[in-house]
């Protein structure tokens, strides 16, 4: 075989290797303070599985965002084997069928599976939903959604604590669930929400159980580094409320 051809065959098989690594990796397009994109960030982080991140300009969506979601047009993007997996909740189970190792997101046990099922849907949906109108009113709407958001946490705290031993979240590094994940990426940054919003939306004092829940969650080392830095969230959430407010009040 002549030089030519070894070189052209060398040129070929590096070619080949580095899409064959391309394939095999995992992308994670997503946005920096996104309750969506940060509960698929501590997905990843606890199971140990290396990943590239690409925060994107929702203002100025990339190219690779539009072509992978081309539906939705939305963050979180799971890019896996050149393949891409949208809405955060189906890609928290794809890692969970994807990588078996601990933690096991969704148990095999049916009736307890239905359970963290039921429940993350319950927060996905409605607690998140009920969070959002806060930051973006004031005045009696505000007191308003203040007041079915309180009551969305109630739900919560009374509803869930069959899921746990002795009615105690205990969390650790090996048995983060679905449900974990979920509660966890809308009240995980709650004191960046509270000092922004000057208002107390997590009282351990009304609910115990919860705070407790989220605190065990937010002390783990994958929460740790999947959560907004606070001095920038609240700077951001400070921008957001004052931006939504401007665009409300009356001309």
């Amino acid at each position: 075989m002549g030089t030519e051809s070894i070189e052209r065959k060398r040129k070929r098989d590096q070619e080949e290797t580095e899409k064959m690594a391309e394939e095999k990796r995992v992308k994670l397009l997503g946005f920096w303070s996104s309750a969506y994109s940060i509960r698929v960030d501590l997905a990843l982080n606890a199971k140990g599985i290396p990943y590239e991140y690409q925060d994107e300009d929702l203002r100025n969506k990339s190219e690779l965002l539009l072509k992978t979601n081309p539906i939705h047009k939305k963050v979180p993007v799971l890019i896996h084997n050149g393949i891409p997996v949208a809405e955060s909740l189906i890609v928290l189970e794809y890692i969970d069928d994807t990588w078996p190792q601990s933690p096991k997101f969704v148990p095999e046990d049916p009736l307890l599976k239905a359970k963290i099922r039921f429940w993350s849907h319950f927060v996905h949906f409605q607690l998140f939903e009920s969070m959002l109108p806060i930051a973006l009113t004031a005045g009696e709407a505000q007191e308003k959604a203040l007041e079915t958001f309180y009551g969305n946490l109630k739900t919560i705290e009374d509803g869930t604590k069959d899921l746990f031993e002795d009615g105690k979240p205990l969390i650790d590094e090996n048995n983060l669930n679905l449900l974990d994940i979920i509660i966890w990426s809308v009240l995980g940054p709650h004191k960046s929400f509270e000092e922004a919003l000057d208002l107390k939306l997590l009282d351990p004092k009304k609910y115990p159980f919860l705070h407790s829940w989220v605190g065990a969650i937010n002390g783990l080392k994958a929460a740790k580094k999947a959560i907004p830095d606070h001095n920038t969230m609240v700077t951001h959430l400070k921008h957001f409320r004052q931006m939504a407010l401007q665009r409300s009040a009356p001309s």
